[in-house]
């Protein structure tokens, strides 16, 4: 039992504690005796003795008192200030120590030569003995939580932790000084930050873990469990480029602002740098600290953010005198004509229109060069056999695109253009209605005002300037909320991430700090992302980490596919939280954490025991732990053991399911209230039946 109560380090500082007390106590009670003869002293030497003594004491409480509260005293919350304040009274009521200490020594100066030896003889046996065996206990408890993490403590003890968790030995890898106060540079950081690494499992000291592996990460929590407010820290100060989805407008209003550099801003309107402006967050934000030369844009679907909305037409990305025209206008096309995992449909009618659409695109990009035509919604008319332009509609519009197509000579994209409409021609005309058909349901976006309006013109931005290392650029995708919206921006949405992944993967330079493809609801927004579902490991390689955010397992095993979600979690930070209810994922991370065997003996004679295996976390308890009013949190990642965290918020606050989260120190890089929703502050009025 006392065996397994020290692998707590609260245990272990409480016993370090009681026995510095004890040992301390008792040993002054037997050498706190007046020396012999010690009224026949000279005066200067019993003085010595006197201020040698009473510093010494005062210096070692104070030295006990700071190793005693070490653990809170560089934390934040209640018990740090509590802890600040204690500390700050010991250092003030024996500050006179250290002056009488001083005292002691200039007066052991004068001694004579015969008496300076009884001097310093008699002040170990009074005051310095007992006080370092009062000091040893703690001294040597936070000399070994130090020498944790290093390899040698866990070849000779072990892991010195609960069978199931990783101590020290690998939260060092990740872990940093938790910041107390505000930094007047802001809080900023190259890597996604997990949490408050727990006393219990850590070396002692207030450490953040910071994770800046190349590993993909994925949430795990249930509704109202804090996901958006204990991302923000990592998406406010993160120093590299980010793509972000999310139907919540709130999460952008939270940290965008942070994200942009306004001083690049006045450079940029005094002609100082030429380039474009993107969304201007002057007179808007009440943010003072922002990421260093940061760019950004949103891409409201809906209207639904309080920043200007910028647009990207998909195709303006698209080179046809490039190496990678053809590979752009597919992913393009794969956004619009995904495979769903676990779709039992006849693969033809998926690859012949998402051909088709390819082909079409880069017909028009490179054969005509009038601008009215080169957009995505007059080609999903003209693919559909009708003609904006001429006002002509019907299955001779369509022939007469195939036509064209066929006469495609341009030396890059001809050759595929050519031989898609071969493949279409030969498929009979009974075929068209069924192209039709698909297009009409899979393009039926392009139709709708406010996203043709998002696809017409020309682009805000490039997807070719995200990913550079001194210029961070910070997309927005803000997806209209309701079903029937939803539906009708997911295709685009699609077809963004698929280009924007396409030209990551084939741009010749690598970010130093990988872009982030942040991806909130993940359930509902990437099924069918072929480059998420199928190659998340080639992700890796082009400097991008995947940041999926699901409600529960079984959403991320419908969206993935059970070999995709195997993937997925094969090369990704796990982190689960708020299961309340969910059985179905605590038992996926029940199976996660292992089994434990043990044999049991069944009577005295009997000297084989029996078997038993049982799980080191049950389902029941791991629901308990991660109830949606805790901030407690399991990460399981690639080449790191299972490790417990507390998830931190950009600010101190309580959400309304009674859950309390401490905040990072982030004053001036988030706003508040910024939001054009309006939520009722009153008091509900009572039905009077």
């Amino acid at each position: 039992m006392i065996a397994k109560l020290l692998r707590f380090y609260a245990f272990r500082r409480a016993v370090a504690a009681i026995l510095s007390g004890l040992l301390g106590g008792a040993t002054l009670l037997f050498t706190s005796s007046a020396p012999d003869y010690f009224s026949e002293w000279p005066p200067g030497a019993r003085s010595a003795l006197a201020g040698l003594v009473d510093g010494t004491i005062s210096i070692a409480l104070i030295a006990w008192v700071y190793l005693l509260l070490k653990p809170l005293l560089w934390d934040i919350g209640r018990l740090a200030v509590v802890a600040q304040i204690v500390f700050g009274a010991a250092v003030v009521c024996e500050a006179n120590g250290a002056l009488r200490f001083i005292n002691g020594i200039l007066g052991l100066l004068t001694v004579e030569d015969g008496g300076v030896r009884p001097v310093v003889q008699n002040w170990l046996r009074v005051a310095g003995i007992p006080l370092l065996v009062a000091i040893v206990p703690l001294a040597l408890q936070e000399t070994i939580e130090q020498i944790r993490p290093t390899p040698l403590y866990r070849l000779l003890f072990g892991r010195g932790n609960e069978a199931e968790w990783g101590g020290p030995h690998v939260i060092a890898r990740h872990a940093n000084p938790l910041p107390r106060t505000s930094r007047k540079g802001g809080f900023f950081t190259d890597g996604f930050v997990g949490g408050k690494v727990l006393t219990t499992d850590g070396n002692g000291s207030p450490q953040i873990l910071v994770d800046r592996s190349p590993a993909h990460w994925c949430w795990i929590g249930g509704p109202g469990s804090g996901k958006n407010i204990c991302s923000a820290p990592s998406l406010a100060g993160y120093g590299g480029s980010i793509i972000y989805a999310s139907n919540k407008p709130d999460a952008a209003d939270l940290y965008f602002g942070a994200r942009i550099d306004q001083r690049r801003l006045d450079a940029i309107e005094r002609g100082l740098i030429r380039e474009p402006m993107y969304v201007d967050t002057r007179g808007i934000t009440g943010t003072t600290i922002w990421v260093p030369n940061g760019r950004g844009v949103v891409l409201d679907y809906a209207g639904q953010s309080v920043w200007r909305g910028g647009k990207h037409t998909l195709i303006s990305d698209i080179d046809v005198q490039g190496a990678y025209g053809r590979m752009h206008a597919l992913a393009v096309a794969d956004g619009f004509f995904p495979e769903m995992p676990g779709s039992k449909q006849e693969r033809w009618y998926v690859l012949a229109p998402r051909n088709f659409f390819a082909a079409a695109i880069l017909h028009f990009l490179s054969f005509h060069h009038d601008r009215r035509m080169q957009n995505l919604p007059y080609i999903v008319e003209r693919c559909m056999g009708f003609d904006r332009l001429t006002g002509e509609a019907g299955p001779e519009v369509m022939k007469k695109l195939i036509n064209e197509m066929l006469k495609n000579n341009h030396p890059k994209v001809g050759a595929f253009i050519r031989t898609t409409a071969v493949q279409i021609m030969e498929l009979g005309s009974r075929s068209y209605g069924t192209l039709k058909s698909e297009f009409h349901n899979s393009c039926a976006a392009v139709y709708d005002a406010e996203f043709r309006e998002m696809l017409i013109g020309q682009s805000d931005f490039s997807y070719h300037d995200i990913g550079i290392d001194d210029q961070p650029f910070t997309q927005m995708h803000l997806l209209p909320r309701g079903d029937a919206g939803l539906r009708s921006a997911v295709p685009i949405f699609r077809a963004h991430v698929e280009l924007a992944m396409q030209i990551q993967q084939t741009k010749l330079t690598r970010p130093a700090i990988p872009t982030a493809l942040v991806v909130d609801e993940a359930r509902q927004f990437l099924q069918g992302v072929s480059c998420v579902t199928k190659a998340p490991m080639l992700l890796r390689d082009a400097r991008i980490r995947m940041w999926q955010i699901y409600q529960s397992w079984t959403g991320a095993v419908e969206t993935l596919g059970e070999h995709g979600a195997a993937e997925m979690e094969a090369c990704s930070v796990m982190s689960y939280f708020g299961l309340d209810g969910d059985y179905e994922t605590a038992k996926h991370v029940s199976a996660r954490l292992g089994r434990e065997s043990y044999y049991r003996r069944r009577g005295i004679l009997r000297r084989k025991g029996q078997r038993e295996d049982f799980d080191l976390m049950t389902p029941d308890r791991i629901m308990k732990e991660l109830s949606i009013r805790s901030p407690l949190a399991y990460m399981m990642g690639p080449g790191m053991e299972p490790v417990r965290v507390e998830r931190l918020a950009f600010k101190t606050l309580r959400t309304r399911e009674g859950c309390r989260f401490r905040g990072l120190p982030m004053t001036g890089q988030y706003d508040e209230g910024l939001s054009r929703y309006r939520y009722g502050d009153g008091v509900a009025s009572k039905l009077s039946l």
